[in-house]
């Protein structure tokens, strides 16, 4: 999947039928225009190694679209281990949609933070961290999470989620 559906469901298409596939929060680059499924890899993702093609059919070329999933709860946020005032890592969790943009609110307003390929958003001067956070999925909704804490490695909930498309 391409960086900006990191953390996306999908629902893929190739030889042996169709998968679903939950959220995976790590951006894969993709090779050349292809994508393809590795049966024997463990991906760390909900569907269950029974429902996955036969590993003795090697990579599988396949075709795959976005889920917006009915029936999700809500948005969680989780900072990175270590995180504090002055440095932090901000990863969104439980959305329906790829998230596209994740800005914190500093005192010069909202500031964009950068997302590294393992999927958290940095703050490497801790401009915001605890504070207001603002995420954008790939359609352009805009959701404004408040009260949320610097607590590292903690799941915590926000009572919000994105539209389903």
């Amino acid at each position: 999947m391409p960086p900006r559906e990191a953390g996306a469901g999908c629902a893929a298409d190739g030889r042996g039928g169709r998968l679903a596939v939950g959220q995976g929060g790590r951006a894969v680059p993709g090779g050349s225009g292809q994508t393809f499924v590795d049966p024997g890899a463990t991906h760390g993702n909900s569907h269950s190694r029974d429902s996955r093609p036969d590993p003795s059919l090697g990579r599988i070329p396949i075709t795959w679209r976005l889920l917006s999933p009915a029936g999700v709860g809500t948005i969680s946020i989780r900072y990175k281990g270590g995180s504090t005032q002055w440095w932090c890592g901000i990863q969104v969790l439980g959305h329906r949609n790829p998230v596209a943009r994740l800005e914190v609110r500093t005192s010069n307003g909202w500031r964009p933070l950068p997302r590294t390929a393992y999927n958290y958003f940095l703050s490497a001067d801790g401009g915001g961290c605890g504070g207001a956070i603002r995420i954008t999925d790939i359609y352009g909704e805009r959701l404004v999470v408040t009260g949320i804490a610097v607590r590292p490695d903690a799941v915590q909930p926000t009572g919000v989620q994105f539209t389903e498309h």
